[in-house]
């Protein structure tokens, strides 16, 4: 029990300083990808901490996918994850704490949001919603 506490209290730490972190937010413009397809992710063209939002749609809303790109034993290597939201967003803003990944895909109109954490190692990612 005492082990479990100590993770979600050093869960709450992390996601309160990433998202604390505004000196070093990046604001991008979501990609329209609706009447095409999201584009493959290419590592060797972009850089450390780099990401990208697009928006897609299916047969239950809007999908928000984040690619993200990070340096890993020498090598660029990219990670994603995948939001549905019924939502129209327009914009996406990030910032980093170490390889973990804090993100908001909000319309700068309605001021509607989403927000969650993603991380990823290897041939693993995860995605943690706030």
């Amino acid at each position: 029990m005492g082990k479990q506490i100590m993770l979600t209290v050093a869960s709450i730490a992390i996601a309160a300083y990433s998202y604390g972190q505004s000196k070093n937010l990046t604001t991008i413009n979501v990609t329209d990808a609706r009447k095409g397809q999201v584009p493959k992710p290419e590592p060797s063209k972009h850089k450390h901490h780099e990401a990208i939002v697009y928006r897609t749609s299916g047969k239950d809303g809007a999908y928000y996918k984040l690619v993200y790109y990070q340096k890993e034993n020498d090598s660029m290597n990219y990670h994603a994850a995948l939001y549905t939201s019924k939502d129209d967003m327009d914009k996406a803003a990030y910032s980093w704490n170490k390889d973990t990944i804090a993100v908001r895909i909000y319309n700068t109109s309605t001021k509607k949001e989403i927000k969650f954490r993603a991380l990823g190692k290897g041939a693993t990612s995860s995605m943690i919603t706030d």
